[in-house]
């Protein structure tokens, strides 16, 4: 229980991690031609991943398009809406009743501020996972560190993907949480170096602000990733302490949705939140 109630006090962090991307961008489209085929089976989750990205950014992109700036308070209702929205429609378990999503940046600001680096770290190490389940999952910050191409990051997970599938040693519950991580890991990397610029634009004009892309760099997409990880497997571990990822309007008492839905859901949140408080705080509004 102590161990539950620790990994719940993390995850709140894990929503709020850290921020985006760079004036050194990788080139997807070309890397992408020259990557050998995926092997993940769950590889469909970092794609849901992406897709409700998409569905957020569409979301705000409709707020733009009012040709009247919106309010903060009118930002926030707007990711909200598209993410639940994305989710109920999407998302096995996810009601938008019992279980929902409410933004609620200027709280988790300050958790954001002091967790820079270490979400997914401490998630692993201090949650209830077997060792050799830790041991390929320890491996994502890893290779977020060392490669220098988009092909040397897929290939890699890959490799790892083959090893976990044939590991006798891992239930089929942990292989889907392990593989739905690589997955989520590749998918998230590739999807802000291609859509970071996009999406300020669209801030820019729903906020009124003057994000600059070249003022972020290559490390900091790499750092998203690793938090959409973190949100990812906070949510497939969690179950009921997915109410700890979106705050006090979260999830309601005894929801569950734990396994790879939350494990999609919690990516999910945590990519788009990250990202609106690191550009947020980059305008000072901390």
């Amino acid at each position: 229980m102590k161990k539950l109630i620790f990994i719940a006090t993390i995850l709140i962090a894990v929503i709020i991690t850290i921020g985006l991307i760079s004036c050194a961008k990788t080139n997807i489209t070309e890397n992408n031609n020259e990557t050998t085929e995926l092997v993940n089976p769950y590889n469909y989750m970092g794609e849901t991943h992406n897709e409700g990205l998409d569905y957020i950014l569409e979301g705000i992109q409709n707020l733009s398009n009012s040709g009247v700036n919106a309010s903060f308070d009118e930002f926030s209702i707007q990711v909200s809406n598209s993410y639940n929205e994305f989710c109920v429609n999407n998302i096995e378990g996810y009601d938008g009743i019992s279980i929902s999503y409410k933004c609620n940046f200027a709280e988790m600001s300050s958790v954001f501020l002091n967790s820079r680096g270490t979400l997914l770290d401490s998630i692993i190490a201090n949650s209830e996972l077997s060792e050799k389940q830790k041991e390929y999952l320890e491996k994502i910050p890893a290779l977020f560190v060392d490669f220098d191409e988009y092909t040397e990051l897929s290939d890699s997970l890959n490799t790892l993907s083959s090893l976990v599938q044939a590991d006798t040693e891992l239930s089929e519950e942990e292989k889907l949480i392990t593989l739905g991580s690589y997955s989520v890991a590749l998918s998230s990397y590739e999807y802000w170096v291609s859509n970071f610029d996009e999406w300020i634009n669209v801030i820019n004009t729903a906020l009124d602000l003057e994000l600059d892309a070249n003022d972020f760099t290559e490390d900091e997409i790499r750092n998203i990733a690793l938090s959409d990880v973190a949100g990812g497997l906070g949510g497939g571990i969690g179950g009921a302490i997915w109410g700890a990822l979106v705050g006090p309007a979260g999830a309601g008492a005894g929801a569950v949705i734990g396994g790879g839905s939350g494990l999609v859901t919690g990516a999910i949140g945590g990519s788009v939140t990250c990202a609106i408080i690191m550009w947020l705080q980059a305008e000072g509004y901390w």
